[in-house]
């Protein structure tokens, strides 16, 4: 009995176990069934076919919609929408996009809208993208977090909701990312920061905003009322003085010359003439009214007497201080330089805002960081007209620019005129036409000195000479070979210098600046060693060295006894540049380190650096030209690698910076003509020269190119209005406003 009561009621126990059990799962199975599931056959919710934007499939996009309904989306995304602007993707502040084609307006809250970030694209408007072309998980989803830590996004599950969950917030869809170095997963960091640029639609707001960024070069116009190069030392505040520019007047010191006058002269009338103001379409300037702060006057001031007909030399002063502040400024310096260096700063610093032309209120304290700022211009490989030249003096001006390295001669054609000796340029020129007189010369040297430009003649040799053997051919070496007869200057006749005795003289006499360029590069000793008489003079003087258990004759040896034999024939009174090849040959025969300056040239970008080490060690003073060949054109945006280029930075690899600093002179950029002439001569010159240029003039400090960009895409503009045909070297842009390209003839005489 006891047995039967223990089952029935443990029995019991368990029924109502299963019971409960049997109810939940019934329930859980019914309401499943009421919610759509077990219907296998039925077909697939069907995603309501949106207007999608299709990607360039090979192109990196970002892109942000914001605030639109459904109906204007539609608009936007129709084929007859373009967008009025692209906005620059280092713009600050507010952008304005325009109407499409049936007068829609696109923007929100007047149009003004915050720049997002960086975002390179180029988007096409194309047929929808259809669920069969894409899988589930990248159709529109609405997300509600941006996504895990491998900077992925939450796909929500695609249903028959989507029409009426797609109003209650933003929608975003990832964009395809492009693999790149650091990987195609965008699984490191850079490459989340990234793909956390999204697009959204906000399908409630009737105003859709679309943003896109393109690479561009900056806007010019953000780098107004700057100046390039950079001064030493630089302050300017917000408040603006309106300049009258109709009739502003700058007024000389009391104790003047012809070099400050005429500075002063041409900078009035090129402030006068408007043409740096860089003017928005549809705007005017107006003119200044009484209640204004008005500027009308810079007075200059000089703290040494000038001299008529001065002209610069290498221990010229250009140092200057500019003062702007309220109704008066001031320009002072010690020398006539530093007068021609302020007012080509004070004319940077006017602008174009709100209808009038303004300057901040500026103090400025300016001077060189090197003495020595060249451009070496080859005319020889093509003649290079004087109005050209006079034109290239002008733009140095403009970027404060010092020495002008003639290359006069070459193996091509020797233009100049001497007096002394006339079958030079009557035989090696390229013609009657393509020659410089001394009277260009000297007229060149005079417009020079008007910019605080010296102006430094080269005459190479022993190499380089051919066309000196035109019409003297005793002067080079008969080599006898296959491949042209003539070779270099023959070192050891007497008639060589005899003739290089009177042709210095002559250029002494026409050149009065106190330094002059021998040349000395690029020597064929294989042409010198063909000649009998040569070698057995190389064994007298034992020009040899010892390679591997024998004697050869050294050309190193034989070409720094021509050159200490040149200079002691050239004046005395005059110091001598000359290229690195030079450096060894004086070394074997001990030309002194006063009277040599050693040109680098070699070594591209970096190696030029063991060589100024080398030749700093050696007690020679140096100027470097190796990473700066302009005439080697490469595609884009090469200006940033002239930036990156500094002549003191071998200091840091072993010599002290303050030891050794100063026996560099400085720096130039050099064009060779082989293939530029006077068509095409300005446009591969700037801006690229403008360049280092700055990094010849102002601090050490300015080492950062991208901090410079916007300056010197405005600097750039500021040329091409000026007239110069200063190429684009940052990329995609627009020189707004107007363009004063002219033809260079008597070097802008307006100006």
């Amino acid at each position: 009995m006891a047995l039967k009561r223990f089952l029935t009621s443990h029995l019991l126990k368990r029924c109502s176990a299963v019971k409960l059990v049997l109810l939940l799962l019934f329930g859980i199975i019914f309401s499943y069934m009421l919610a759509g599931g077990f219907h296998a056959d039925e077909p697939k919710p069907y995603i309501h076919e949106q207007p999608t934007l299709r990607m360039h499939p090979e192109t990196v996009v970002e892109r942000r919609m914001l605030n639109a309904n459904e109906d204007s989306l539609e608009s936007l995304r129709a084929p007859t929408t373009r967008v009025a602007k692209v906005l620059d993707n280092r713009n600050a502040g507010t952008h304005r996009l325009g109407q499409d084609r049936r007068g829609m307006d696109l923007s929100a809250n007047g149009g003004n809208v915050p720049a997002p970030a960086r975002i390179d694209t180029a988007l096409t408007w194309d047929k929808p993208i259809t669920p069969d072309e894409l899988s589930r998980q990248e159709q529109w989803s609405k997300v509600s977090s941006y996504g895990d830590s491998a900077g992925g996004y939450n796909k929500a599950p695609i249903n028959n909701k989507f029409e009426e969950e797609k109003k209650t917030g933003p929608y975003l869809v990832k964009a395809q990312a492009k693999p790149n170095k650091y990987g195609s997963s965008g699984k490191n960091k850079k490459e989340r920061e990234k793909t956390r640029q999204w697009e959204s639609y906000d399908y409630e707001n009737p105003n859709n905003l679309l943003q896109i960024h393109v690479d561009r070069a900056p806007e010019h116009s953000e780098g107004v009322g700057t100046p390039w190069p950079m001064p030493q030392s630089y302050l300017t505040e917000p408040s603006l003085t309106v300049v009258d520019m109709d009739n502003f007047a700058i007024v000389p010191p009391a104790e003047s010359c012809d070099r400050v006058d005429k500075a002063v002269e041409r900078y009035t009338r090129h402030i006068r003439s408007k043409v740096d103001l860089y003017i928005p379409d549809g705007k005017t300037l107006r003119q200044p009214s009484s209640k204004q702060r008005v500027l009308r006057v810079l007075n200059v001031k000089l703290s040494r007497p000038c001299r008529n007909k001065e002209l610069p030399h290498e221990h010229m002063s250009e140092q200057y201080k500019l003062s702007v502040s309220g109704l008066s400024a001031e320009l002072s310096a010690q020398e006539p330089w530093g007068v021609i260096r302020g007012l080509e700063t004070f004319s940077q610093l006017i602008y174009y805002s709100q209808g009038y032309p303004v300057i901040n209120t500026t103090h400025i304290k300016d001077y060189p960081r090197f003495s020595f700022r060249g451009l070496m211009l080859d005319t020889a490989r093509h003649y290079i007209p004087i109005r050209n030249l006079k034109r290239t003096l002008d733009v140095m001006s403009y970027n404060k620019l010092n020495v002008f390295h003639w290359h006069l001669v070459d193996d091509q054609s020797f233009p100049y005129v001497s007096k002394a000796f006339p079958n030079l340029s009557k035989l090696g020129a390229y013609s009657s036409d393509q020659i410089y007189t001394p009277t260009d010369i000297l007229n060149l040297i005079d417009y020079a000195a008007d910019r605080a430009i010296r102006v430094i003649p080269e005459f190479d040799s022993p190499g380089h000479t051919r066309s000196w053997g035109l019409g003297y051919p005793a002067l080079l070496t008969n080599c006898s070979a296959d491949y042209h007869p003539f070779g270099a200057v023959n070192p050891i006749s007497n008639f060589t210098y005899e003739f290089m005795n009177t042709f210095w003289a002559e250029v002494h006499d026409l050149f009065p600046d106190s330094t002059v360029h021998v040349g000395g590069d690029e020597i064929n000793y294989k042409c010198w060693l063909r000649l009998k008489k040569l070698r057995e003079f190389m064994l007298e003087k034992n020009m040899t060295s010892e390679q591997y258990d024998y004697l050869t004759l050294d050309g190193d040896k034989l070409q720094g006894y021509y050159l200490k034999h040149l200079l002691e024939v050239m004046p005395r009174d005059r110091k001598k540049i000359a290229w690195e090849e030079a450096f060894s040959a004086a070394q074997m025969w001990n030309v002194s380190m006063d009277e040599l300056i050693i040109n680098v040239w070699k070594g591209g970008d970096y190696e030029w650096q063991y060589t100024m080490e080398n030749v700093i060690r050696h007690g020679y003073k140096a100027v470097l030209s190796a990473p700066w060949y302009l005439n080697y054109i490469s595609y884009g945006k090469d200006w940033t690698k002239y930036y990156e280029q500094d002549p003191h930075s071998f200091l840091t690899y072993s010599l002290g910076a303050d030891t050794y600093k100063d026996y560099v002179l400085g720096g130039q950029v050099c064009v060779w003509a082989e293939y530029i002439d006077e068509t095409n001569l300005e446009a591969t010159l700037w801006p690229r020269a403008s360049s280092p240029a700055e990094k010849f003039w102002s601090s050490a400090a300015m080492n950062d190119w991208r901090k410079a960009e916007t300056r010197f895409e405005n600097h750039r503009c500021r040329m091409t209005r000026r007239g110069v045909r200063a190429q684009p070297n940052s990329g995609p842009g627009s020189c707004k406003g107007r363009m004063q390209i002219k033809p260079p003839y008597e070097a802008n005489t307006n100006f």
